[in-house]
């Protein structure tokens, strides 16, 4: 399946120098499908604390 990522919503979210346009893309398609992100990278997860979840805290539950 191939799925389209809004450009301008991944590089609203990576405006930020923290993170990378990579990790955005997962964001910004995790918030366009409203999905769940699970994640190893901190510092994302505590950006985008709506979205993107650590997985220690997932896999916990």
């Amino acid at each position: 399946m191939i799925v389209g990522i809004d450009t301008d919503l991944v590089l609203q979210r990576a405006a930020a120098p923290v993170h990378s346009a990579y990790g955005c893309e997962y964001v910004a398609l995790a918030q366009t499908r409203d999905l769940l992100l699970v994640t190893g990278d901190k510092q994302l997860a505590a950006r985008f604390p709506d979205i993107a979840h650590l997985l220690e805290s997932v896999a916990a539950q």
